[in-house]
């Protein structure tokens, strides 16, 4: 049986975010950027299997052209179709299953059952366009950390920068964190994040805020942030704003070979390296202030 249909194009990077958020709007049930190429990123939109092709490919050129004018003349819009059959959608589920991710978080998607053993807590997450399913080793060394951090020292306040699917302040609050407030400058990512607390239980003791950093007040036992190296850096002063005295700063989001430049700046704006953490290709640090 047929049931969707998948929409594949090749992309500049620059424009595949708002071009998805565009196909999103017009119908597409999910989208996904799934392989860098040299000529951008392919970009996957599945859509129910009566869609109108022609008019979503109508819209589609006609926002690339009235949208980037800038690239147009290097711009070459080439689209196709597949039908997706609902046993790939199956064998996709197939390989989201029940993960551990640290001694006492496990998440599983809503479709795989898992029942708790007596320290542990089970957070369900729906895989979705918002990072953050439990199955990328970033994910999985920010909730280690969260976990080691809650385990030994009172944590009530947690700020999630660049929050994606909220699985980090989530699994904060079930570890016995007090509240939580979860950041994105991506509207998808902060209403996923409100679904997944609601699934979760936890929406009484989180806030949900589409913007920047600086829109947020107030000072937090524990900031975690699973971004790219880059933008962690020139976010330093604003996370060491509004980290309590005792508080904790954990990273990710970090190339293996990038952790050391990363390191040198977040050192030379007054924090002390706790720990650190390499998985694969992918690297986690935690920091406090320095006293001395």
């Amino acid at each position: 049986m047929k049931n969707n249909i998948k929409l594949k194009t090749v992309l500049p990077n620059i424009i595949v975010s708002t071009v998805g958020d565009l196909l999103m709007g017009i119908g597409a049930e999910s989208v996904s950027e799934n392989i860098a190429v040299d000529e951008g990123v392919e970009l996957h939109a599945y859509f129910p299997f009566d869609t109108d092709k022609k008019k979503i490919i109508k819209i589609l050129r006609s926002f690339i052209s009235n949208t980037f004018d800038s690239i147009q003349g290097d711009l070459k819009i080439e689209c196709n179709w597949e039908p997706v059959k609902k046993e790939s959608w199956e064998k996709w589920k197939s390989y989201l299953k029940t993960v551990r991710a640290s001694k006492r978080v496990i998440i599983r998607p809503p479709w795989d059952y898992y029942k708790a053993l007596e320290d542990e807590h089970v957070i369900e997450i729906n895989p979705s366009l918002a990072f953050g399913t439990g199955h990328h080793e970033t994910t999985t060394i920010c909730i280690q950390f969260i976990d080691e951090i809650i385990a030994k020292n009172k944590i009530d306040s947690v700020l999630d920068v660049g929050c994606g699917s909220g699985v980090l302040a989530i699994s904060a609050l079930k570890l016995g964190a007090k509240s939580a407030v979860c950041i994105d400058n991506d509207f998808k990512a902060t209403r996923e994040t409100v679904s997944n607390s609601t699934r979760n239980n936890v929406e009484i003791q989180i806030s949900s805020v589409c913007g920047l950093i600086g829109a947020i007040n107030g000072k937090f036992d524990l900031i975690v942030s699973n971004i790219y190296a880059e933008t962690l850096i020139s976010l330093r002063k604003n996370f060491i704003e509004r980290l309590n005295e005792n508080g904790f700063l954990v990273l990710s989001g970090i190339m293996k070979e990038k952790k050391d430049t990363v390191i040198g700046e977040f050192l030379a704006s007054g924090l002390s390296l706790v720990n650190e953490k390499v998985d694969g290709n992918w690297a986690g640090l935690l920091f406090t202030i320095n006293k001395t």
